[in-house]
């Protein structure tokens, strides 16, 4: 996924940006955030919201945003556990 629109918000960013452009750039993140979807590579969605939250630091709405995509995530992989069995061996290394 090519998230190099987001960078290009994100850099437009700055300690004069005015409240409501804050929001929108912090909106629109946030909005793609919970588009992404790796399916049962449950690694590799957990790397993206690391990264995500690295990448954006200053944007409060995108932090609040992980927190809730992250508390989604972690129901899933506890869903798929107990769903498909087989305990946590095949999603713990």
């Amino acid at each position: 996924m090519s998230s190099t629109w987001l960078i290009t918000f994100y850099e437009s960013y700055s300690a004069l940006t005015v409240d409501d452009e804050k929001r929108q750039i912090g909106n629109l993140i946030s909005g793609f955030i919970k588009k992404v979807d790796y399916g049962r590579d449950f690694e590799q969605q957990l790397s993206f919201y690391v990264e995500a939250r690295s990448a954006f630091p200053n944007l409060d709405s995108v932090h609040a945003q992980l927190v809730q995509v992250k508390k989604e995530f972690l129901f899933c992989v506890c869903m798929c556990v107990c769903v498909w069995g087989g305990g946590w061996e095949g999603i713990v290394r």
